[in-house]
């Protein structure tokens, strides 16, 4: 019999024709990587919802349009930024060419062609982002790795330290000796099982020993999380995703050595994120001939 494992519940059928006798298993996998890149895009919107906005074009539906986009729109716009790398826009003009309207389209909407996307057969503004720009992918295409790399460290979490715990090695005192196995009632096993267990760090699951009639020293010779390294690498590329979102690390939280004081000057910093942001949607827009200014509002919600 072929055993087979494969992770994609949708490719496993199709392996499992090829062969006479299959056995195909579906390994469990979290998700952490999508939950970090949530908590850092929810203190990137903390920060611009805080800001007023203030709009002049010569056209008064023009400015409503952009208003609408710039006070409930930019949170998504700055999400698909990320993911996709460029935003859409539609410009709605008059007979003479006159501006009199812009629209944020979500790529779901819009239509690809071969060098252009459209929406309801008008040909849209595009706005890359510098990743784009530069390396002709977006942030989250190039930071695929780096987000794979965490997901794939706390799963290797889950699976070592818990399901597999410490590996216990245990060697004959006196090694000249010929091992004998013997066998046991079950109140002697689960005595000595848990005598390892709790001398040794073994978990409940682990339940399958082979005891010999020789004197063993017991070993724990390995640790996932210490021999994997798993907590220095999901801090190692989680720095990573937030210099490269431009994000103080210890805004996250996640690092033993962060103190008060600098969370409380990370959260500060992120106001520069956010409003970095903002300008590049301000020469975009500029170019349209709108033109908009922006203050930071720390009492926009009531607060006193």
């Amino acid at each position: 019999m072929r055993l087979i494992l494969e992770t994609d519940s949708k490719k496993r059928p199709v392996a499992q024709k090829s062969y006479n006798g299959v056995m195909g298993f579906r390994m469990a996998r979290g998700n952490y990587s999508d939950a970090l890149l949530s908590a850092i895009f929810k203190k990137i919107f903390k920060r611009l919802n805080l800001i007023d906005f203030t709009v002049t074009h010569p056209e008064p539906l023009v400015v409503g349009m952009a208003k609408y986009f710039l006070n409930n729109e930019l949170n998504v716009a700055f999400a698909e930024l990320f993911n996709n790398g460029f935003l859409l826009f539609l410009k709605k003009k008059d007979a003479n060419g006159k501006l009199t309207g812009i629209k944020y389209i979500r790529k779901a909407q819009a239509t690809q062609s071969l060098n252009e996307w459209s929406y309801e057969g008008q040909e849209l503004e595009i706005f890359y982002s510098d990743t784009y720009e530069i390396f002709g992918v977006s942030d989250a295409v190039l930071l695929k790795d780096t987000l794979k790399a965490i997901d794939n460290s706390l799963n290797a979490s889950q699976t070592v330290i818990k399901r597999l715990g410490a590996v216990i090695v245990g060697t004959p005192e006196q090694p000249a000796q010929n091992p004998q196995m013997v066998q046991i009632d079950k109140d002697t096993k689960d005595l000595l099982e848990k005598d390892t267990q709790n001398d040794y760090g073994m978990l409940d699951e682990q339940k399958q020993f082979m005891f010999l009639r020789r004197p063993l020293k017991l070993q724990r010779i390995a640790l996932g999380g210490k021999d994997l390294l798993i907590t220095e690498n999901v801090e190692m590329f989680t720095k990573i995703l937030c210099d490269n979102m431009d994000i103080p690390y210890d805004v996250m939280a996640m690092s033993g050595q962060s103190t008060f004081a600098n969370q409380e000057q990370a959260e500060k910093s992120m106001q520069d994120t956010a409003e970095a942001f903002v300008s590049k949607i301000w020469t975009f827009f500029n170019v349209m001939n709108i033109s908009f200014d922006w203050t930071v509002n720390n009492n926009k919600y009531g607060k006193k």
